[in-house]
């Protein structure tokens, strides 16, 4: 990974924690706990698959958890979590001295994304 994920998911997480339970009444541990549910429910449909990480889906099943129509808001749930996640991605610091002394060298590179990207 070319950036720190899991403090970039972190924040993204906190912000789709923040609009659902300002938007649907809920408390932290219900959102965790129907969020989880949701993950969980999509890794089981698809398997290890990239489309297991799609975070449409998980809001998707996390509206559903919650007695809520998916139509009306899993874009916008989708959304927030990736604008987040955009807005906090930074690559760590030797990344781009690395790619320079690689292009150097004439040694090819290869960036692959695992996850469905916004």
């Amino acid at each position: 990974t070319l950036y720190d994920y899991e403090h970039c998911n972190k924040i993204a997480v906190n912000k789709i924690e923040k609009y659902a339970c300002d938007a649907y009444g809920l408390s932290g541990e219900e959102f965790h706990k129907f969020y989880k549910m949701a993950k969980e429910e999509v890794k089981k449909q698809l398997g290890n698959t990239g489309s297991s990480h799609n975070r449409l889906l998980y809001a998707q099943i996390f509206l559903e958890k919650i007695g809520e129509s998916p139509v009306k808001d899993a874009l916008n749930i989708y959304n927030i979590y990736w604008d987040s996640m955009l807005e906090n991605m930074q690559l760590y610091p030797y990344v781009l001295s690395l790619m320079k002394i690689l292009k150097s060298k004439n040694i090819k590179i290869l960036v692959a994304f695992l996850e469905t990207l916004h």
